[in-house]
């Protein structure tokens, strides 16, 4: 079922139940936020309908809170606080059995378990689930905005291998590299955002590479020390090219991992500003 719900006098949506509970979970929806549905005949408070009933807990309830298996709200007299979040007696036995198995905890639909810290998003390095927010401008999106991606990281230190030979470098990235599949939700306007920055990224990488070029051909003749300048300019040029399209010209980066978690670099500062803090 799709929902509608108003934010600044505009109508929002439409987004699935989902993705509307991933937004109260959020914040960006408010108990008293005006929702619809086609089921309705006209628009109430979303604290009046099935959204935030069983999904989070409101200041009229204080002593309740959301079960990140079952998606539902308890008494806390009738929950457990662990590390990843309250569980009911209902979703313990799922939550402990995944522990034990040491798979990923299975979030009820619409929950993250994403964390910010800094600059960069938090998450499990299996499992971990963004919240449906456009990262580059923290706008709601619909399913079609979210691809799965795979994401790598190496130590920094294989890079020095560089110093030795390039091919070096390319076999130990992936001999030793780490993959995290990630959900990235990703609207319009930040898929724009993504392809003007590899525009800039290979426009820059390129223009090193003529002027590398220009200068090499300089280099035909002794008396041009103008053809030779040209040549660490064009490299300069052509690494800042490079650079910029790894940080810039992604959706998102791994920055470090450690733990069994995976930092994430390349959101916005209005997506950081709504995830809760890493302790």
């Amino acid at each position: 079922m799709d929902w509608f719900y108003s934010e600044k006098d505009e109508r929002k949506g439409p987004v699935t139940e989902a993705q509307a509970k991933a937004l109260i979970a959020a914040r960006t929806i408010t108990p008293e936020t005006l929702v619809w549905n086609q089921t309705m005949a006209d628009w109430k408070s979303a604290k009046e309908t099935t959204l935030v009933s069983g999904t989070i807990s409101t200041a009229d309830n204080p002593d309740e809170h959301l079960c990140i298996i079952t998606g539902k709200t308890f008494p806390s007299s009738q929950m457990i606080k662990t590390d990843h979040g309250w569980v009911s007696v209902d979703g313990k036995e799922i939550y402990y059995q995944s522990l034990r198995e040491g798979a990923p905890i299975p979030l009820a639909d619409g929950l993250s378990n994403a964390l910010a810290d800094g600059k960069n998003i938090v998450i499990p390095a299996v499992g971990g689930r963004l919240p449906n927010r456009c990262i580059k401008t923290n706008q709601p999106v619909t399913e079609t905005d979210v691809k799965r991606k795979a994401l790598y990281w190496c130590k920094p230190l294989i890079y020095l291998a560089i110093l030795i030979n390039v091919l070096v470098v390319i076999i130990l990235y992936f001999v030793f590299r780490k993959k995290v599949m990630v959900d990235i939700p990703l609207s319009k306007e930040g898929r724009g955002i993504v392809t003007k920055n590899k525009i800039i990224g290979w426009v820059t990488f390129v223009g090193g590479l003529a002027v590398m070029f220009v200068g090499f051909a300089g280099t035909a003749n002794p008396s041009n020390n103008a053809g030779v300048m040209l040549i660490p300019i064009g490299l300069l040029v052509l690494l800042f090219g490079m650079v910029f399209l790894g940080r810039k010209g992604v959706a998102l980066r791994v920055a470090k991992m450690k733990d069994g978690e995976a930092w994430l670099a390349g959101a916005s500062k209005e997506y950081l500003a709504m995830l809760p803090p890493r302790a």
